[in-house]
């Protein structure tokens, strides 16, 4: 198997994860702002009625307070999560990048790493590339250049 093939492979895998990443993210962002009405009013009721029941009226003590400050906590987490959960699709999407502009300019470049330089230089774009240590992992990288190595002179 050629590298270009494989490195295709692995950008094909790396939008799919893109995919399903962003797909997550979104789907849990939509089911709980679909769901934050209902919620947050089920909330409220039952707070009232255990303030009710075991708290006699004080000023001190707001339930509606509590219930709301529990429930903006909760969505702050969830935004939180699915904001890392956007972050991994985008670091995915980079790696599909990589891998894509890595694949073409090993096919261009034929035999000459002069010619390999440059390709990448084209193909692989400059943002991917700043953020070549975040998006490709190191141990990944001396991979290919150890097989870059056996196939060119």
């Amino acid at each position: 198997m050629k590298i270009e093939t494989h490195l295709r492979k692995r950008a094909k895998m790396a939008r799919v994860f893109f995919c399903l990443w962003m797909t997550a993210s979104a789907g849990f962002l939509l089911l709980v702002f679909l769901q934050v009405p209902e919620i947050t009013d089920r909330t409220v009721r039952a707070t009232l009625y255990a303030a009710d029941q075991w708290h006699p009226p004080s000023k001190d003590f707001d339930p509606q307070f509590v219930c709301l400050s529990a429930l903006t906590i909760g969505l702050v987490a969830i935004c939180t999560g699915s904001y890392l959960l956007a972050r991994t699709a985008l670091k995915a999407l980079d790696r599909s990048i990589l891998y894509s502009g890595l694949a073409d300019a090993l096919c261009i470049a034929g035999d000459s790493m002069a010619e390999l330089e440059k390709a990448v230089a084209i193909f692989v774009p400059r943002a991917v590339k700043s953020k070549a240590l975040d998006v490709f992992p190191l141990k990944e990288a001396q991979e290919i250049v150890e097989i870059l190595k056996k196939f060119r002179p």
